[in-house]
């Protein structure tokens, strides 16, 4: 796509070399599951955007293909991003075209890496859809450090783009793989940019923004937007039924840069409250938060009755973890693992009430010799 279709966007250069507006209508959040062609044509005739990001999952793209074949555009004028659901890059993309009315997407991206045949295969086969060009450039969507490591391992192509929720509460879970991705020249999109406004009021980063905001001219939301914009790099994925708010966000990017000290004094805010509001990808921050110092409070962790709970659930359940297969639970459940899976070795479980949100709290692990020799069987650590 050509920038001179819409002189007014800011454009990013991916790594094939395929240029893409930095801002884009996203048709999930609000707008899952339902009829959303108005929106679009909205989206593209009244705020000017160029760029419209779709997913099988949303169940909205026949409505994409409505409304931007009613707005006259070219299809060269427009980039079109879709997301696979499954495992089969090929028929989804077909089924995909032909909701959307064309025959090529700009951008089609694996929404999730939990797909069943695996990290390396399901890239490989992308990688085949993309020699048919039936899409011009391809990626992935919530990959994190490890599944974009894998990846990378086999990979032909290096994906383009890799979409993640990203704002300030996320951040520290995501340092890592964002200096893999400017490393790599993955482009980042960045998805629920205003969350600490539109989900997290009453957060660390309310007078930070405010703050920002007066000192900038900007409004909060727009304060956001350009945080993710410098720190990723990237493209901002954004909706709104309003073509006035469309406009503002379009507006920030367009805006003078923040200063380092005021990006550095959002990251920081952020850090001292890590959280994730779309809990499809379960992750623990790479830093711990700063501490929150206060007298009359004591840090979070597991309440005394639940770990006594805790407890007696061990012993009770100690019995049947001595079998095979044996059954174990964590903080987040009961599972079940057979110890063959580790050269005839028990299993060791670790509760921990350190990191108290549901994306930080530690999940069922395999015991590994190498890791932890000196743990003969069974072992559950509370961590208050």
């Amino acid at each position: 796509m050509s920038s001179s279709s819409s002189s007014s966007l800011p454009f990013i250069t991916l790594n094939d070399g395929r240029s893409i507006p930095a801002i884009a209508y996203g048709l999930g959040t609000a707008n899952y599951g339902k009829p959303s062609s108005e929106l679009v044509e909205m989206a593209i005739n009244e705020a000017g955007y160029r760029h419209i990001d779709c997913a099988q999952m949303y169940e909205n793209s026949e409505s994409v293909g409505q409304a931007w074949t009613s707005t006259g555009l070219k299809r060269e004028e427009l980039v079109l991003t879709t997301k696979l659901s499954g495992s089969d890059p090929r028929a989804g993309l077909e089924a995909e075209l032909r909701l959307l009315r064309t025959n090529y997407v700009d951008l089609w991206l694996i929404h999730t890496p939990k797909v069943k045949i695996g990290y390396g295969k399901a890239w490989s086969l992308m990688e085949d859809v993309l020699k048919e060009g039936k899409t011009r450039s391809i990626g992935v969507s919530n990959y994190m450090i490890d599944e974009m490591t894998e990846m990378l391992e086999t990979a032909k192509v290096t994906p383009a783009a890799n979409q993640i929720e990203f704002h300030p509460y996320c951040y520290p879970y995501l340092e890592s793989l964002v200096r893999l991705c400017h490393e790599r020249g993955i482009t980042i999109e960045c998805y629920g940019p205003l969350s600490p406004i539109t989900k997290g009021k009453g957060g660390p980063l309310d007078p930070v923004l405010q703050k920002i905001a007066g000192q900038t001219g900007l409004n909060e939301g727009q304060v956001l937007l350009k945080w993710a914009k410098q720190v990723s790099r990237g493209v901002i994925v954004t909706t709104s039924t309003k073509a006035d708010r469309l406009k503002e966000h379009l507006a920030a990017l367009q805006a003078p840069e923040l200063t380092s000290e005021q990006v550095d004094e959002i990251t920081q805010a952020g850090r001292t409250s890590p959280q994730r509001f779309f809990k499809g990808v379960l992750l623990q921050p790479e830093q711990k938060p700063a501490e929150k110092k206060s007298p009359s409070t004591k840090s979070k962790g597991l309440p005394l009755g639940s770990t006594l709970m805790l407890v007696a659930l061990f012993l009770l359940l100690l019995p049947l973890a001595m079998a095979s297969p044996a059954m174990l639970f964590g903080r987040d459940g009961l599972g079940y693992a057979d110890p063959a899976d580790n050269g005839g070795k028990l299993l060791t479980v670790s509760v921990s009430g350190a990191v108290s949100d549901s994306h930080g709290a530690d999940h069922i692990r395999h015991f590994h010799p190498s890791r932890s020799p000196k743990i003969p069987g069974l072992r559950v650590s509370v961590n208050p």
